[in-house]
């Protein structure tokens, strides 16, 4: 293990601030395309606003702009840094990576060779100041600048996430000392944890346990029980990241931080711990963020009307966890770099509760839980070390769902389908032990976890709402669209029409041209995200219903640009002209990238 003030290289500080620049940089990309096509100065990205919390980013981006080369002097990389080879195919690097790659390589020029520039000796300065404080023993970790983002819409009421900014010195730290912390205790924490693990290296390659790990782990333990019903049990965590007790927090990561020692005898973890203190002790939600509930002028700056932060405070009390909440300390922030490995740390201890058993299968990503067993029983007493593990923790898991409550009579009869349905199933976080079988044996055929399906004869599907995501994201691109140029175009219908379709398809199967798209992978798309999907008759379905949402909404622009519906000035009325649209069909498809390519390896 490396000592950590080695984590806060130049190199690493510099790719790190790299990192972040590339992210805006995509950012102001998205604003630009809309941009380019309006008159309206509502979408003019480069007058800064000041609403809501526009003024704590534009300062953030400000200190790191002063450290970084403007975008005109960035250095250009060439062809070839468009495409990388793993394992024999052949990926398309992210405009992301490729950006950070530019701006590292105009950086390492101007050092060498031009070291006066005001942006380097700032970089300097600022790369040494860090280098310093990670050591200082008096580093205060700012409390973070808190935004409200709509949450759920319970009825016609909207509840709000508390998202946390830091300043730009804390964010860096914050995230290298997460990088430590995650690689020292990477290996105390159980297999079954699959989300904020450290990078490995096998045989040479690089690899991170993800979500499509747990589905190959679900499938591989159905073919052992292919003819074998299997019980099942789900559950999560109420507002874990708002309810975790830090005392709880620091006694776990005392534990793991005792046995670190004990096995790296020459390793100092002074200094990391002193900052993950300083990071649990700069925030807690009962006393950063309840408040904000009464605080009117908060919400009017974000143009909300009785905005609140919601928070299971009455189920807390109900439980007799505390007899007085003003004198705990509870909640880590949200967006927060260190609350991943915190989840990890508090749940690892739920983890090995679950009884060692071959037959039975615990997952866990993030505060979501799965369980699967052949034997009912087995699966009841392993819910229930599950939720006495909760319980020692002071957490609050959303509530079981008994099985009979996940049936209810169909409203309307139908021949083609049986009189029970199970849409009460698909609405509860928390449910079973239930039979997962075929509907016609008493059991429910599908499970979903992490944004699958998996049905009792191994097909695999997209969780719906999942799907409902991506459709909403489709509408989306192309209401902002019609939004941005409903006061004023400045460029031709044709040019707002090709906008519009390629970024519909970038971001659902990537950048891909018409000479490459059949031997190209890109790994920022929609596609990626759901690469263990199988050819059935319910992907095929739910693949295709994403080309005609898409292929709908596009031709209905088109048709509404045509006919001039989108009404507007009549000097800003450029016509279709005899531009020729390329529609982008099935090379770009859905149906082509994710469905006839998966066919093609089978």
């Amino acid at each position: 293990m490396k000592e950590f003030q080695t984590y806060f290289d130049d190199d690493d500080i510099i790719y790190y601030l790299c990192k972040i620049r590339a992210k805006y940089a995509r950012q102001n990309d998205k604003k630009h395309r809309l941009h380019i096509l309006t008159n309206n100065e509502r979408y003019n990205y480069h007058v800064r606003k000041t609403e809501g919390n526009r003024e704590y980013e534009n300062k953030i981006k400000a200190d790191l702009f002063k450290l970084l080369p403007p975008r005109r002097l960035w250095k250009h990389l060439g062809k070839s840094s468009r495409y990388q080879i793993n394992n024999g195919i052949r990926n398309r690097q992210t405009i992301l990576k490729r950006n950070i790659a530019s701006i590292k390589k105009t950086i390492l020029y101007f050092r060498e060779n031009k070291p006066n520039e005001p942006f380097i000796i700032a970089l300097n300065s600022f790369i040494k100041e860090i280098q310093n404080t990670i050591s200082d023993i008096n580093y205060n970790v700012e409390p973070p600048y808190i935004y409200p983002k709509p949450k759920h819409k319970p009825g016609n009421k909207i509840t709000y996430r508390p998202i946390c900014l830091f300043t730009l010195k804390d964010r860096l730290i914050l995230s290298l000392t997460n990088k430590y912390f995650t690689e020292l205790f990477d290996s105390y924490f159980d297999n079954s944890s699959l989300a904020f693990r450290a990078v490995r290296e096998i045989g040479g390659t690089k690899s991170v346990v993800t979500h499509h790990d747990a589905i190959n782990r679900i499938l591989e333990y159905r073919k052992r029980f292919i003819d074998t019903p299997l019980w099942v049990a789900e559950r999560d965590i109420e507002n874990f990241y708002d309810s975790v007790n830090h005392n709880v927090i620091l006694e776990r990561f005392s534990h793991l931080v005792d046995r670190a020692k004990s096995e790296n005898s020459n390793l100092n973890i002074d200094n990391p711990i002193n900052i993950f203190r300083k990071y649990l002790s700069c925030y807690s939600f009962n006393k950063n963020v309840l408040p904000l509930n009464e605080n009117n002028k908060y919400w009017e700056s974000y143009n909300i009307e009785s905005g609140e932060f919601g928070w299971i405070q009455n189920k807390i009390l109900e439980l007799g966890y505390y007899s007085d909440l003003h004198n705990e300390e509870i909640g880590v922030p949200q967006g927060g770099a260190l609350s991943g490995l915190i989840a990890n740390i508090v749940l690892d201890s739920v983890d090995k509760e679950i009884p060692i058993d071959p037959d039975l299968v615990y997952l866990r990503y993030c505060d979501d839980m799965l369980i699967i067993h052949p034997d009912k029983n087995e699966c009841s007493m392993a819910i229930k070390k599950y939720e006495h593990a909760l319980d020692q923790l002071k957490l609050v898991p959303h509530p079981l769902k008994d099985v009979n409550d996940l049936k209810r009579q169909r409203k309307i009869s139908n021949k083609y389908f049986p009189d029970m349905t199970t849409s009460p199933f698909w609405r509860e976080k928390s449910k079973g032990p239930y039979k997962w079988d075929k509907f016609n044996n008493n059991g429910f055929p599908w499970i979903g976890f992490v944004g699958y399906e998996i049905s009792c004869n191994n097909e695999i599907r997209i969780r719906k709402d999942s799907l409902q995501k991506e459709l909403d994201k489709q509408k989306k691109v192309i209401y902002e669209i019609k939004k941005a140029i409903k006061t004023g175009k400045r460029k031709s219908n044709g040019t707002i029409a090709k906008s519009a379709i390629q970024r519909l398809i970038c971001m659902s199967v990537g950048r891909v041209d018409l000479w490459n798209y059949n031997d190209v992978h890109s790994e920022m798309c929609w596609k990626s995200g759901f690469r263990e999907l199988t050819v059935n008759k319910y992907s095929i379905r739910q693949i295709k219903q994403l080309d005609r949402n898409r292929n709908k909404l596009f031709y209905k622009l088109l048709k509404d640009l045509k006919e001039d519906k989108i009404k507007i000035e009549e000097k800003y009325r450029p016509k279709m002209g005899n531009r020729e649209l390329v529609t982008y069909d099935k090379p770009f498809s859905y149906y082509h990238q994710v469905i006839e390519r998966a066919k093609s390896k089978i």
